[in-house]
């Protein structure tokens, strides 16, 4: 029985840390105790790292943007935009290869960003998918694969280009080098082998 009771709660903890922002809060005070174990200064790490992210300029117009944009997505929801755009799609979509089709169709309207894409496409599609009768885990996958490995070969005009350039520039910066990050990110293109 106590098996079966700790079986229990390790089910509910993995349900709840597949939620985003407790894995990433937990991702965050795990890393944090690696760099400095112990209790008050994992603490203090993590604090520290979480002021200094948003003390950021860049990072707070990229918070402020995905809230407003996600804030136009639920308007759009609550006025009936996506169901009406759902209900004239699924006029013309009527098979699986047509939802498929139409998922690698709006890569180049909604190609800036992952999350972009799926706040954009994603109720439209789940709307889809009861009158196509198809697996989510397909539909995921296509819009998984259509987005990021088309994302990383295109070296502009994404949110990746921008959060990999200000990555290579922390290293720039941390080892006193003198590169540009932005070049050195083109130099890197052909060896994202996991895009393929």
């Amino acid at each position: 029985m106590a098996f079966i009771n700790s079986v229990c709660h390790c089910d509910r903890f993995i349900h709840y840390v597949k939620k985003i922002l407790p894995g990433l809060v937990l991702g965050l005070v795990v890393g944090a105790y690696l760099v400095d174990f112990s209790i008050l200064n994992g603490a203090k790490e993590s604090v520290t790292y979480v002021v200094e992210t948003i003390a950021d300029p860049g990072n707070i117009n990229i918070i402020a943007f995905l809230y407003l944009f996600g804030g136009l997505i639920g308007m759009m929801q609550i006025s009936g935009g996506v169901k009406g755009f759902s209900e004239w799609a699924s006029e013309k979509i009527g098979s699986e290869r047509g939802l498929l089709s139409a998922i690698w169709l709006t890569l180049p309207f909604t190609f800036m960003m992952p999350m972009f894409r799926i706040m954009m496409i994603g109720p439209v599609v789940k709307s889809l998918l009861k009158k196509v009768n198809m697996s989510s885990w397909k539909v995921g996958f296509t819009m998984d694969i259509s987005t990021s490995s088309v994302i990383v070969l295109l070296p502009a005009a994404t949110a990746f280009v921008g959060f990999m350039v200000s990555i290579i520039e922390g290293g720039i910066q941390k080892h006193n080098l003198e590169a540009d990050a932005y070049e050195v990110f083109l130099s890197s293109i052909p060896y994202n082998f996991w895009r393929l």
